[in-house]
């Protein structure tokens, strides 16, 4: 008879144990830098093993990989607010922005001047050319009857219909500001989101660390783990996740999520014909992406040139911006757009009847035109989904020869 030995050999299944989604353990700080200076921002995460992305007004600085951002000799174009990403393979976190100033950055303003809006002390004469409103600017963003803007203090400051011809300080403590057709909106250090109240500021959220304002679909604002979620709800958008930076348009409000692909709220893909895109912005039925490479793209309604394309022809899917090329910043406004290049010029295309184009005329154009910001050195330009005016932050311009009569 034979016998058979059956070994059973325990197989013992050792399973690693998920890591927990990151979370932010130390912020980045508010900075106020001299021109050649050094800047530094420190972002620590609980996983000592997450991968990091930094982004400067809401635009993804390439090669910014690690927990701390360094940059020597910094110039005018380092001034803005800064936040970074956090991730690992369980989930993401996003710091709150910090405030930099490089030098002593200045508030630039033109286009309609209605309600006072541009805070120069006029009610209604439109200006063509930039014009410097006011010092210490950091971000700043334009509706159809104000605009607000914020210092390197962290004070918001805004201008307009309810308030005043001249800037007026509004609430302390804000890193971020947004504003659809009426309602203004604010973001405080502590990660609480704020809605300017006829009297008095109104809580809407917590743990925010971005908001963009809009019209028809209402604002939206993103959470600190990634999650989009709108203005009133409360409960985030469905199956959103892993969003790094939101924009607000009057028509379409679109979200950049972490891969670089671009969506627009409410919609089940990726907008197509555009990858690895690092900036967006939505205005009035345009929407503007700048992809890893620097080129701009553009799509939507283009009745006034604002997609600068060189024609009035609307367009469905993204085409490139003539010049847009080394972008490095984007606005779009109500029918108008703007572009920031490495260069250090400035863009612009669409709607000028107010002469929110900058360029001294106000003649529309469907092919982008130099906005005459004389000598001034850009960090970031400005506009709003309702907005026919424009904002930059930049180095100081020369005074006016004369006041707009």
């Amino acid at each position: 008879m034979r016998c058979f030995v059956i070994s059973l050999i325990a197989v013992v299944i050792t399973q690693t144990p998920l890591r927990a989604q990151p979370t932010v353990t130390q912020q980045p700080t508010n900075q106020v830098v001299a021109l050649g200076g050094t800047m530094t921002l420190n972002v620590t995460a609980s996983d000592p093993l997450a991968a990091y992305q930094s982004f400067q007004n809401n635009r993804l600085i390439l090669g910014a990989t690690n927990s701390t951002l360094t940059v020597t000799n910094a110039g005018a174009a380092n001034t803005g607010a800064y936040f970074v990403v956090a991730t690992n393979g369980s989930g993401m976190v996003i710091s709150v922005p910090a405030l930099v100033a490089v030098g002593n950055p200045e508030l630039l303003a033109w286009g309609n001047d209605q309600f006072g809006k541009l805070g120069d002390g006029f009610t209604a004469n439109n200006r063509t050319t930039p014009e410097s409103i006011f010092a210490n600017a950091i971000t700043a963003t334009a509706g159809s009857y104000y605009s607000l803007f914020i210092t390197a203090d962290g004070t918001l400051w805004a201008m307009g219909r309810g308030f005043n011809s001249t800037p007026t300080s509004v609430a302390s403590n804000v890193v971020a500001v947004a504003v659809g057709y009426t309602q203004p909106l604010f973001l405080k250090s502590d990660g609480t989101l704020w809605a300017i109240g006829s009297s008095t500021p109104i809580s809407v959220a917590s743990n925010v660390v971005a908001v963009a304002g809009g019209n028809y679909p209402e604002s939206v604002f993103l959470k600190n783990n990634g999650t989009l979620w709108v203005v009133g709800s409360s409960t985030p958008i469905s199956g959103v996740s892993n969003v790094v930076a939101v924009a607000g348009g009057n028509t379409q409000s679109l979200f950049l999520k972490s891969d670089g692909t671009v969506w627009a709220v409410g919609s089940s893909s990726p907008i197509g014909g555009v990858s690895n895109v690092v900036a967006i912005a939505a205005g009035g039925s345009q929407s503007l992406f700048v992809t890893s490479d620097g080129t701009l793209w553009a799509m939507g309604d283009n009745r006034f040139g604002e997609l600068g394309d060189g024609t009035t022809t609307a367009r469905f899917s993204p085409v490139p911006v003539i010049g847009g090329t080394n972008v490095v910043a984007i606005a779009a406004g109500y029918q108008h757009s703007l572009f920031l290049r490495s260069d250090g010029t400035l863009w612009a295309s669409g709607n000028n009847g107010a002469g929110q184009l900058g360029n001294g005329t106000t003649a529309n154009q469907s092919t982008p035109v130099l906005v005459a910001t004389g000598t001034a050195s850009l960090a970031g330009v400005y506009s709003g989904s309702s907005a026919n005016h424009s904002l930059a932050i930049g180095q100081p311009l020369p005074p006016p020869p004369q006041a707009p009569f």
